[in-house]
């Protein structure tokens, strides 16, 4: 009796772990290289993003980051959809159909907001990306993690990645998802 204790016992317990401890998956060899080509930093290169709506509204910002004797400035161009003002029974039709607001931020005045700017050290993991395919000079992946991947903690769909590089240097990276509102995002980083 005692004997079928124990066996029962072993076996409860092997059944705990192995529901309980999390498969090691091994990680794609060539995500090193990935995540090295974005461990260091940029100084020069643009950011563009594209919201295109269900209704075909597009807004286009445009980032030009650049760095001369240690100072990063970033100038900007950024398309808002001018709103109808409903107040009561009265609607105010605006002036046009988009506003555009066009500026420069440097890193001596405007440190905080220059940060956000940066390229994030994107990370190449199965923990945020699968369906990877590698060729000479593509990587394209689909992301589950955007938060993950890039540090963008939002609640998107079918979200992908596609970066361009030359051997060991990235020329473009793509993402692309959709938000809760269906909206189509198109964020590009092109490198100087």
């Amino acid at each position: 009796m005692k004997r079928i204790l124990i066996a029962l016992f072993l076996v409860f317990s092997l059944v705990i772990c192995l529901t309980g401890c999390p498969e090691k998956i091994e990680e794609n060899p060539e995500f090193a290289k990935f995540n090295e080509m974005f461990a260091n930093g940029f100084e020069n290169y643009t950011i563009t993003v594209v919201t295109s709506s269900y209704n075909d509204d597009f807004l286009n910002d445009t980032y030009h980051v650049t760095t001369v004797d240690g100072v990063t400035y970033v100038t900007y161009k950024v398309e808002k959809l001018n709103e109808f003002i409903i107040e009561g029974d009265t609607i105010t039709i605006p002036e046009g159909y988009k506003t555009v607001t066009e500026g420069v931020y440097n890193s001596n005045t405007d440190a905080e907001i220059v940060d956000s700017y940066k390229v994030p050290a994107f990370n190449f993991s199965y923990a945020c990306i699968f369906n990877e395919t590698i060729t000479d000079s593509t990587f394209v992946a689909t992301i589950h993690s955007l938060n993950g991947f890039m540090g963008l903690d939002l609640e998107v769909t079918d979200a992908t990645v596609r970066v361009q590089f030359e051997g060991t240097t990235p020329t473009s990276v793509v993402i692309s998802y959709y938000t809760a509102e269906e909206n189509s995002v198109i964020i590009t980083y092109t490198f100087n």
